[in-house]
């Protein structure tokens, strides 16, 4: 089990990994809605990753049994398949300010894997989501108001566009450190579905 020496608070937070083939695929969805015409920030497809829970500012003395949670978690569940689908908005089409690709899972299994998660981490002390889990992967962040009817054309024509499917086998423990241009990601732990370590 990884240890961090640090007193410090970490921005943590537990995410699946996204494999190269489901970022090829986004990358041609920013593609077409680059035409589109909006004016937005466009996320880093070559780091993208779905994130299961947030964690924010945490004690770095709960770095243990954060590990511990995710090894429990993963514990309890074999790899399972992901596709990526279609195109929405936060928070809604009229004042919409997040443009994201869906997330889907065969028989809810994401969505148990979120809830178990978040169980065992508030075991730990990690505060329990209070938000409705919506699986998404940002593709950007709009930077002016857009006219709610052509949002909805735009989703209507993307809402049977998706990836392959995608075999997810780990959750991961990231570090977020915040520059003046970007959000630094670096990994911390792995733990591997259906195995004790990572």
């Amino acid at each position: 089990m990884n240890t961090i020496n640090n007193n410090k608070n970490l921005r943590l937070f537990v995410a699946l990994p996204v494999p190269e083939t489901v970022v090829r695929f986004l990358q041609g969805v920013q593609i077409s809605l680059k035409k589109q015409g909006f004016r937005a920030s466009w996320s880093n497809t070559a780091t993208m990753h779905l994130t299961l829970k947030f964690m924010g500012d945490t004690p770095a003395e709960m770095i243990d049994p954060i590990i511990g949670a995710l090894e429990q978690t993963a514990l309890a569940h074999e790899p399972f398949e992901l596709r990526a689908r279609g195109v929405g908005v936060f928070p809604s089409v009229k004042r919409a300010r997040v443009i994201w690709t869906g997330v889907r899972s065969e028989n809810e299994v994401l969505s148990d894997l979120h809830q178990l998660l978040d169980s065992n981490l508030g075991k730990t002390g990690v505060p329990r989501s209070k938000k409705r889990f919506s699986p998404h992967l940002t593709l950007a962040r709009l930077k002016t108001r857009v006219d709610s009817h052509k949002l909805v054309e735009v989703i209507k024509a993307f809402q049977n566009v998706e990836s392959d499917g995608f075999d997810c086998a780990s959750l991961d423990l990231y570090q977020s450190v915040l520059t003046p241009s970007r959000a630094v990601h670096t990994r911390l732990f792995r733990a591997k579905l259906g195995l004790r370590t990572g």
